[in-house]
C-alpha cells in the first residue's frame, strides 16, 4: 500500500527564468516530494472569475 499525494500550485512569475529558479532551488527542494509536473499557460483561455476557486 502506498500515499498518493497531489497538491496543485499556482505560481505566477516574472518569465520563464525565474520561473525555472523557483522550481529548481525551491520547489525540487521540498523535504518528500519525488516528483514535479509543470504545465506552463500562456494566456487565459477562460476570463476570471469574480471569486477565486479556492
Amino acid at each position: 500500500m502506498f500515499l498518493l499525494l497531489t497538491n496543485l500550485l499556482h505560481v505566477v512569475s516574472e518569465d520563464l527564468p525565474e520561473y525555472q529558479k523557483l522550481y529548481d532551488e525551491k520547489l525540487s527542494a521540498i523535504p518528500g516530494v519525488q516528483r514535479l509536473i509543470s504545465t506552463i499557460v500562456m494566456k487565459n483561455v477562460v476570463p476570471e472569475r469574480a471569486y477565486p476557486i479556492l
